[in-house]
């Protein structure tokens, strides 16, 4: 799915170009300042809704129901990078 700006805005509670997410929701931090395809990839692989980095993510954003799991997790399956929104696919069982 191909999203822009003013969908981000209205899913996630913010435009990632006005303001930015915080270098302390990502967890590859060159990311959070890099336009560089392999920094954004290593910001995906590393990037755990889970972990502190997550956390931090779900509190910056207005977001709710976003499930990362079928199991009840509240952690965002979504992450917006710079300009950038990539999806967090989930493990089926």
């Amino acid at each position: 799915m191909i999203v822009d700006r003013k969908w981000v805005e209205r899913n996630i509670g913010f435009d990632p170009v006005e303001r930015p997410a915080p270098v302390s929701t990502f967890a590859f931090k060159a990311a959070a300042s890099s336009a560089d395809n392999e920094d954004l990839r290593r910001e995906i692989i590393d990037f755990d809704s889970d972990a502190t980095e997550g956390r931090e993510f779900l509190a910056f954003t207005k977001a709710t129901g976003l499930s990362g799991s079928e199991n009840g997790s509240s952690s965002p399956a979504i992450r917006v990078i710079g300009n950038c929104t990539t999806w967090k696919p989930t493990a089926r069982n």
